[in-house]
């Protein structure tokens, strides 16, 4: 998980670099990490968490044809969207 916030770090402060270019900067990208607020850390932490809820909401299950099963396969993703939004919402009370 930090070395997604790391990522996320680097791209925000550098989107000119190509995200398939992140492995030759890792380096600085875990110095600039190291270097940079708590808070903006954790906002970078915030914002790499709420990605990889997105992305294991896209990567879930297939849902059964039955009623049942269909409401029960849901509710991983409303859980993973109202994470999602409270994240951005603290997110955004940080000054993000």
């Amino acid at each position: 998980m930090i070395g997604h916030a790391v990522r996320v770090g680097w791209q925000e402060r550098h989107p000119d670099v190509s995200a398939t270019d992140y492995g030759l900067h890792k380096g600085d990208a875990w110095d600039q990490f190291y270097r940079s607020s708590p808070a903006q850390c954790r906002r970078w932490q915030l914002l790499a968490l709420q990605q990889l809820t997105e992305e294991g909401v896209a990567y879930a299950a297939p849902r059964s044809e039955t009623a049942t099963a269909r409401s029960s396969a849901a509710e991983p993703e409303a859980n993973a969207a109202e994470l999602a939004r409270e994240l951005t919402d603290a997110a955004g009370a940080m000054g993000a």
